[in-house]
Order: C-alpha cells, then structure tokens, then sequence
C-alpha cells in the first residue's frame, strides 16, 4: 500500500467499481498483491503506477507501517504500508476496469 498526499493536503486513493472482487464499491488506498519474485517496494511501485499512472522512485518510498486484516474473501493479510513525498505524473484512473474512479 501506498500512501501519496496530493496537492490539496488528502491521501490519493481510488473508489473500486460495484463488480471489484477485493472491494466492491468502496474507497481505498492503492495497493495491491505482489507478484512472483516480487520485492515489497518494487510492488507497491507497480501498483501505484498500474492503478494511478503515478511514479515514484524508489528511494523515495518510506516505510510506515505494518498492518495485519481479514480480507474480503477471508483470507488473513500482513501488508506494508509506505508513503512517499515525491512524484511524477498526475494521478489518473489507469484501471477503469477496477476502479469507478481516482479521489
């Protein structure tokens, strides 16, 4: 999970569309599940840029915290939580699929 202040001093996150398997219409955080071989920042990089077009380099990333729920489907989930002060790019709705929208 990433957490990125925009401009206006909020947390970019994203509203998931009605049919979303993890969080049918609510509003979260970006993140996501790392892929094979994947290291920790490496996916929270790809899911920031896959979900909102955003880059951020990876020395500037900063961990937070750890955080431990249940997810939707049950499952137990230990996630990551990092923030970063820098970017590139203006947040955009990458995954219209996924997401009704960025907020």
């Amino acid at each position: 999970m990433v957490l990125l202040q925009r401009d206006d001093g909020r947390i970019l996150a994203v509203r998931h569309t009605g049919t979303s398997e993890t969080c049918p219409d609510q509003v979260t955080v970006i993140g996501g599940r790392l892929e094979r071989d994947e290291l920790l920042d490496e996916g929270a990089l790809r899911e920031l840029l896959e979900e909102t077009g955003v880059r951020v380099a990876a020395p500037d990333l900063e961990i937070c915290q750890t955080v431990h729920y249940q997810g939707s489907d049950g499952a137990r989930v230990i996630g990551v939580v990092f923030t970063a002060q820098r970017r590139q790019g203006q947040p955009y709705n990458a995954e219209p699929v996924k997401h009704q929208r960025v907020l």
